[in-house]
Protein backbone atom coordinates (compact mmCIF):
# COMPACT_ATOMS: atom_id res chain seq x y z
CA UNK A 1 0.00 0.00 0.00
CA UNK A 2 1.97 3.44 -1.35
CA UNK A 3 1.88 6.46 1.24
CA UNK A 4 -1.11 7.58 -0.61
CA UNK A 5 -3.69 5.47 0.18
CA UNK A 6 -2.32 4.90 3.53
CA UNK A 7 -2.92 8.94 3.74
CA UNK A 8 -6.47 8.47 2.72
CA UNK A 9 -7.25 5.56 5.08
CA UNK A 10 -6.38 7.37 8.27
CA UNK A 11 -7.96 10.80 6.92
CA UNK A 12 -11.23 8.80 6.81
CA UNK A 13 -10.44 6.93 10.50
CA UNK A 14 -10.04 10.79 11.94
CA UNK A 15 -13.18 12.20 10.48
CA UNK A 16 -11.54 14.46 8.74
CA UNK A 17 -10.98 15.63 5.11
CA UNK A 18 -8.43 14.98 3.04
CA UNK A 19 -7.26 17.07 -0.01
CA UNK A 20 -6.69 14.76 -2.89
CA UNK A 21 -4.43 17.15 -4.88
CA UNK A 22 -2.12 17.65 -1.41
CA UNK A 23 1.09 15.78 -1.68
CA UNK A 24 0.68 12.26 -1.06
CA UNK A 25 4.54 11.91 0.11
CA UNK A 26 3.53 15.11 2.96
CA UNK A 27 3.84 14.34 6.47
CA UNK A 28 3.56 17.50 7.60
CA UNK A 29 0.02 17.66 6.24
CA UNK A 30 -1.11 14.39 7.46
CA UNK A 31 0.36 15.85 11.26
CA UNK A 32 -1.61 18.71 10.69
CA UNK A 33 -4.56 17.35 10.29
CA UNK A 34 -4.33 14.93 13.16
CA UNK A 35 -3.31 17.70 15.35
CA UNK A 36 -6.38 19.48 14.10
CA UNK A 37 -8.66 16.69 14.97
CA UNK A 38 -7.19 16.10 18.74
CA UNK A 39 -7.44 19.68 19.58
CA UNK A 40 -10.87 20.08 18.54
CA UNK A 41 -11.71 16.84 20.25
CA UNK A 42 -10.05 18.41 23.25
CA UNK A 43 -12.10 21.30 23.11
CA UNK A 44 -15.16 19.56 22.35
CA UNK A 45 -14.69 17.06 25.97
CA UNK A 46 -12.74 20.30 28.32
CA UNK A 47 -17.01 22.30 27.02
CA UNK A 48 -18.50 19.01 28.12
CA UNK A 49 -16.57 18.16 31.49
CA UNK A 50 -17.72 22.32 32.51
CA UNK A 51 -21.45 21.94 31.76
CA UNK A 52 -21.21 18.44 33.69
CA UNK A 53 -18.99 20.21 36.52
CA UNK A 54 -21.65 23.26 36.40
CA UNK A 55 -24.92 20.93 36.58
CA UNK A 56 -23.43 18.83 39.29
CA UNK A 57 -22.86 21.94 41.53
CA UNK A 58 -26.05 23.59 40.12
CA UNK A 59 -27.54 20.00 42.26
CA UNK A 60 -25.51 19.53 45.19
CA UNK A 61 -27.34 19.05 48.17
CA UNK A 62 -27.51 21.58 50.79
CA UNK A 63 -26.58 21.57 53.86
CA UNK A 64 -28.01 23.16 57.32
CA UNK A 65 -26.81 25.25 60.03
CA UNK A 66 -27.75 26.44 63.74
CA UNK A 67 -29.18 29.57 63.45
CA UNK A 68 -30.19 29.65 59.81
CA UNK A 69 -33.39 30.65 58.89
CA UNK A 70 -34.99 27.64 57.24
CA UNK A 71 -39.35 26.81 56.49
CA UNK A 72 -40.15 29.48 58.54
CA UNK A 73 -38.41 29.49 61.49
CA UNK A 74 -34.41 29.41 63.23
CA UNK A 75 -32.40 26.04 62.70
CA UNK A 76 -31.33 24.74 66.38
CA UNK A 77 -30.16 21.62 65.50
CA UNK A 78 -28.61 19.41 62.78
CA UNK A 79 -27.22 15.86 62.60
CA UNK A 80 -24.30 14.85 61.62
CA UNK A 81 -25.45 15.07 57.63
CA UNK A 82 -26.15 18.54 57.91
CA UNK A 83 -29.65 17.58 56.05
CA UNK A 84 -31.88 16.96 58.86
CA UNK A 85 -32.87 18.88 62.42
CA UNK A 86 -35.46 20.56 64.11
CA UNK A 87 -36.12 24.22 63.43
CA UNK A 88 -37.73 26.31 66.12
CA UNK A 89 -40.62 28.93 65.96
CA UNK A 90 -39.41 32.31 65.34
CA UNK A 91 -42.64 33.40 67.97
CA UNK A 92 -44.36 31.44 70.86
CA UNK A 93 -47.94 30.13 70.16
CA UNK A 94 -51.29 31.23 71.45
CA UNK A 95 -50.08 34.68 70.85
CA UNK A 96 -47.27 34.93 73.32
CA UNK A 97 -49.66 34.28 75.86
CA UNK A 98 -49.45 31.62 78.51
CA UNK A 99 -51.89 28.32 78.47
CA UNK A 100 -53.07 24.90 80.41
CA UNK A 101 -51.13 21.64 79.37
CA UNK A 102 -53.92 20.05 79.86
CA UNK A 103 -57.52 20.21 78.18
CA UNK A 104 -59.30 21.26 81.35
CA UNK A 105 -60.29 19.46 84.64
CA UNK A 106 -61.22 16.61 82.16
CA UNK A 107 -57.61 16.61 80.97
CA UNK A 108 -56.40 15.45 84.16
CA UNK A 109 -55.19 12.07 83.43
CA UNK A 110 -52.37 9.85 82.28
CA UNK A 111 -52.13 10.23 78.67
CA UNK A 112 -48.42 7.96 78.35
CA UNK A 113 -46.65 11.06 76.80
CA UNK A 114 -43.33 10.02 78.51
CA UNK A 115 -40.62 9.95 75.55
CA UNK A 116 -38.21 12.02 75.64
CA UNK A 117 -35.14 12.54 73.17
CA UNK A 118 -34.80 14.37 70.01
CA UNK A 119 -37.93 13.32 68.01
CA UNK A 120 -39.95 12.08 70.84
CA UNK A 121 -41.91 15.83 71.27
CA UNK A 122 -43.70 14.43 67.62
CA UNK A 123 -45.31 11.43 68.98
CA UNK A 124 -46.26 12.93 72.67
CA UNK A 125 -47.60 15.72 71.06
CA UNK A 126 -50.12 13.44 69.10
CA UNK A 127 -50.68 11.27 72.14
CA UNK A 128 -51.75 14.13 73.62
CA UNK A 129 -54.02 15.32 71.47
CA UNK A 130 -55.80 12.16 71.06
CA UNK A 131 -56.33 11.83 74.67
CA UNK A 132 -56.91 15.36 76.35
CA UNK A 133 -59.78 15.68 73.66
CA UNK A 134 -61.56 12.51 74.26
CA UNK A 135 -63.69 14.06 76.58
CA UNK A 136 -63.92 18.08 75.33
CA UNK A 137 -63.53 18.23 71.71
CA UNK A 138 -63.33 21.96 72.05
CA UNK A 139 -60.38 22.83 73.81
CA UNK A 140 -57.14 24.53 73.99
CA UNK A 141 -54.09 23.32 75.38
CA UNK A 142 -50.73 23.48 74.73
CA UNK A 143 -50.01 20.64 72.31
CA UNK A 144 -52.58 21.60 70.61
CA UNK A 145 -51.56 25.45 70.27
CA UNK A 146 -48.47 23.83 68.95
CA UNK A 147 -49.64 21.74 66.65
CA UNK A 148 -52.30 24.70 65.43
CA UNK A 149 -49.24 26.63 64.44
CA UNK A 150 -48.56 27.86 60.79
CA UNK A 151 -46.48 30.12 58.95
CA UNK A 152 -45.20 31.37 55.59
CA UNK A 153 -41.29 31.64 55.87
CA UNK A 154 -41.25 34.51 56.98
CA UNK A 155 -41.74 33.05 60.15
CA UNK A 156 -43.96 35.59 61.19
CA UNK A 157 -47.39 36.00 59.08
CA UNK A 158 -49.86 33.11 59.91
CA UNK A 159 -51.05 31.43 56.76
CA UNK A 160 -53.76 31.94 54.65
CA UNK A 161 -57.22 30.52 55.36
CA UNK A 162 -57.59 29.73 51.34
CA UNK A 163 -56.42 26.78 50.07
CA UNK A 164 -55.38 28.37 46.89
CA UNK A 165 -53.10 30.68 48.44
CA UNK A 166 -49.59 30.69 45.94
CA UNK A 167 -47.21 30.87 49.33
CA UNK A 168 -45.59 28.24 51.30
CA UNK A 169 -47.62 27.53 54.25
CA UNK A 170 -45.03 26.14 57.26
CA UNK A 171 -47.52 23.45 59.74
CA UNK A 172 -46.55 19.98 61.51
CA UNK A 173 -45.30 22.16 64.28
CA UNK A 174 -45.08 20.37 67.83
CA UNK A 175 -44.66 20.87 71.55
CA UNK A 176 -40.79 19.47 72.10
CA UNK A 177 -39.49 16.71 74.15
CA UNK A 178 -38.23 18.17 77.59
CA UNK A 179 -34.81 16.87 76.28
CA UNK A 180 -35.83 19.39 73.10
CA UNK A 181 -36.88 22.03 74.85
CA UNK A 182 -33.63 22.27 77.14
CA UNK A 183 -31.33 21.89 73.60
CA UNK A 184 -33.67 24.70 72.15
CA UNK A 185 -32.70 27.18 74.84
CA UNK A 186 -28.98 26.46 74.17
CA UNK A 187 -29.04 26.72 70.80
CA UNK A 188 -31.27 29.27 69.56
CA UNK A 189 -30.13 32.87 68.56
CA UNK A 190 -30.23 35.49 71.27
CA UNK A 191 -33.15 37.37 69.21
CA UNK A 192 -35.16 34.50 68.82
CA UNK A 193 -34.34 33.24 72.53
CA UNK A 194 -37.00 32.32 75.07
CA UNK A 195 -38.00 34.71 77.54
CA UNK A 196 -37.15 33.60 81.20
CA UNK A 197 -40.50 32.30 82.40
CA UNK A 198 -41.60 28.49 82.32
CA UNK A 199 -42.38 26.56 78.53
CA UNK A 200 -43.90 23.69 78.67
CA UNK A 201 -42.53 20.55 77.30
CA UNK A 202 -44.53 17.85 75.88
CA UNK A 203 -42.75 15.34 78.62
CA UNK A 204 -45.36 13.79 81.42
CA UNK A 205 -44.41 13.29 84.36
CA UNK A 206 -47.63 12.16 86.54
CA UNK A 207 -51.38 12.54 86.24
CA UNK A 208 -51.11 16.06 87.28
CA UNK A 209 -47.69 17.17 86.36
CA UNK A 210 -45.37 17.64 83.31
CA UNK A 211 -41.91 18.65 82.66
CA UNK A 212 -41.29 22.78 81.79
CA UNK A 213 -38.00 24.30 81.88
CA UNK A 214 -37.63 28.24 82.82
CA UNK A 215 -33.43 28.58 82.48
CA UNK A 216 -31.13 26.70 80.45
CA UNK A 217 -30.56 23.22 82.20
CA UNK A 218 -33.15 23.72 84.84
CA UNK A 219 -36.25 21.60 83.89
CA UNK A 220 -39.38 22.20 86.35
CA UNK A 221 -42.32 20.15 87.20
CA UNK A 222 -45.50 22.18 86.84
CA UNK A 223 -49.18 21.14 87.62
CA UNK A 224 -50.72 20.24 84.31
CA UNK A 225 -53.91 23.21 84.83
CA UNK A 226 -51.25 25.81 85.45
CA UNK A 227 -51.54 28.43 83.08
CA UNK A 228 -48.22 29.68 83.91
CA UNK A 229 -46.92 27.58 80.68
CA UNK A 230 -45.71 29.49 77.44
CA UNK A 231 -45.15 27.34 74.03
CA UNK A 232 -42.41 27.54 71.73
CA UNK A 233 -43.58 24.98 68.97
CA UNK A 234 -41.05 23.10 66.67
CA UNK A 235 -40.77 20.95 63.72
CA UNK A 236 -38.67 18.27 62.24
CA UNK A 237 -36.93 19.09 58.58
Amino acid sequence: MNNYVSSLLLAATLGVPYTVHANPASTDYVNQRISEAVTTLTNTLKSEINRLSSQITSQRIQTHGIGERYQGGVIFFVDDSGLHGLIAALRDANNGETIQWQNGVSGEKIVNARANGLGAGESNTRLIISQETIDDQSGHFAALAALSYAVIADGTTPCSTTVSTPTSCYGGWYLPSIYELDLLRRNLPAKYQLAQVPYWSSTESSVTESWAEEVVGTPILLDKSSDSGRVRAIRSF
